[in-house]
């Protein structure tokens, strides 16, 4: 069987490496270790060492290994920390929350960063768990638009997306149609950003109504001239299929690799989602490389300034007011008062998924879980920022059967570590899985009281059944508390600055490079 041979596999290897002394830095005993990647499944001790996972006894032998920390985790289950793959809170506070869900890497792949180095510098030695972007397609575009955006962009990387005064949302340069020279400015500007190990390309049509086809076909071109993913939320017309039509065509023509942000969402009440998947799977049977998330809420949530809210949302929602709720107060709005509140600016719920929509999301294999998270302002955000994961365990898994444990952790560590390597990132290649030599971040859960806590009108609450957590060997959740003044987390950069020469994390310089010119 699977589960035997990679029981074998295990007691090869560790006898194979001896290790120095098995004597570990921390030892987790008699937990339930379940590795998605090789379906391992048993009662196991664990040992880690200086960050990494050193040991995996199976079987029930709790003197195998020893350590300068024990813990007792029977009954518990020991897996690979959650592995976000979009998540604009890239803040303390977030961070808190999505390492209360059982986080141990947060990305901004959706709308990413310009300048990429600014987004990663302004963090080192200050974050809790690990964090990494792409290259955001809207703040290069501002840039290449804009010879006084530097700040602004710049702004962009260290300020989470959605917060007051986010470029992504509100700058007018979004109305723009790009020409030819400003186009291959941007081209170079995202380059730029890959070769300082942007993880992907991050794409929000929906926010740039002067976005047209051939500016999104060259981003898409690009994207597979530099074998990396394009992490994308889609134009958002929502007519019938056309926006996954322009996706599905752009990537056939290119050969890129892409994946679809919110993809339920993205179809919401109006797109032939059964559709959608069948073309899908399609694709992926023929060789084409797409893959989809999905958080488990059936309300997303923008900003009502942005470009989601042009003229004519009400037909392509099929909505009205009173499906978008107020954050701040949580009124349901009229049509009286949206066109001052759309003026004013602020966060707003989105009453528009339906729930037979998010099952099916749940259910797919080829979908994997993340939370999209909205960063907190005065304690206000969508729930989904702190309990993402937790519901999908706690709720689509335990309680309705939309998905067995198995295929749950694996869209949250295997999926996604999978993806972001596919991305040019051979760091992710350590990650998402519990075997000897890879990353110990690992999450540890009791699999009969997990549960998301965050709703809609409170969404500043922690989730229950996460009983540690740790990143790079460091508990960063430890009996079911935070710990504070702690921040092992560190920057996941693509290959790219490896690659083509530029400065590492460190600051070490290596050869300089030169930013091409396309099209």
């Amino acid at each position: 069987t699977v589960q035997s041979r990679t029981y074998c596999y295990y007691k090869r290897r560790l006898g194979r490496c001896k290790m120095a002394s098995r004597t570990c830095d921390v030892v987790l005993k008699g937990g339930r270790v379940i590795d998605p990647e090789t379906k391992f499944d048993q009662v196991a001790t664990v040992g880690i060492t200086k960050g990494v996972i050193s040991h995996i006894v199976a079987g029930d032998t709790p003197d195998a290994i020893s350590g300068k920390e024990t813990y007792d985790v029977t009954g518990l289950v020991v897996c690979p920390g959650f592995i976000d793959t979009h998540s604009h809170g890239q803040d303390p506070v977030s961070a808190m929350y999505q390492a209360c869900d059982g986080v141990t890497t947060s990305l901004e792949l959706e709308f990413g960063a310009y300048p990429v180095d600014t987004f990663y510098e302004s963090r080192i030695g200050k974050a809790v768990i690990n964090f990494g972007a792409s290259v955001g397609h809207i703040p290069a575009r501002i840039a290449s638009l804009d010879g006084k955006a530097e700040a602004a962009t710049n702004s962009c990387s260290i300020n989470p997306h959605l917060k007051p005064g986010c470029n992504c949302c509100q700058s007018e340069t979004h109305l723009t149609e790009m020409d030819e020279t400003q186009t291959k400015k941007m081209m170079a500007n995202i380059d730029k950003g890959l070769a300082d190990g942007g993880l992907g390309i991050g794409m929000g049509i929906a926010y740039v109504p002067g976005c047209d086809h051939e500016e999104v076909y060259r981003v898409f071109q690009l994207c597979a001239q530099r074998k990396t993913v394009l992490y994308i939320h889609n134009r958002g017309d929502l007519s019938d299929c056309a926006d996954f039509h322009e996706m599905f065509a752009d990537l056939a023509a290119t050969g890129a690799k892409l994946q679809i942000c919110h993809i339920g969402s993205s179809c919401g009440r109006t797109v032939n989602f059964k559709l959608v998947l069948e073309m899908l799977d399609a694709l992926n049977e023929k060789g084409i490389d797409v893959s989809a998330e999905q958080y488990p809420y059936t309300a997303g949530m923008t900003r009502l300034d942005s470009g989601v809210f042009k003229e004519g949302w009400d037909k392509r929602f099929r909505g009205q007011p009173s499906d978008i709720e107020w954050v701040e107060t949580g009124e349901r709005l009229t049509w009286d008062n949206f066109a001052e509140k759309r003026k004013e600016g602020g966060l707003v719920l989105c009453h528009l998924i339906p729930p037979e929509v998010i099952d099916a999301c749940m259910a797919h294999p080829r979908i994997m879980i993340a939370s999209d998270g909205i960063p907190f302002i005065d304690g206000k955000s969508h729930p989904r920022s702190a309990g993402c994961f937790s519901r999908v365990l706690g709720e689509y898994c335990r309680k309705r059967g939309v998905l067995n444990l198995s295929l749950a952790l694996a869209k949250m560590t295997i999926m996604p570590a999978n993806r972001v390597a596919s991305s040019g990132c051979s760091a992710m290649n350590k990650k998402g899985r519990m075997q000897v030599g890879m990353d110990a971040d690992i999450t540890i859960f009791n699999p009969d009281t997990i549960i998301d806590n965050a709703t809609f009108r409170d969404a500043a609450k922690t989730s229950s059944g996460i009983r540690h957590v740790i990143v790079g060997g460091t508990f960063i959740i430890k009996d079911n508390k935070f710990q504070e003044n702690v921040f092992p987390g560190s920057g996941v950069r693509g290959d790219g600055d490896k690659k083509r020469g530029l400065p590492d994390e460190s600051g070490n310089a290596k050869k300089k490079i030169v930013t091409q010119t396309f099209m």
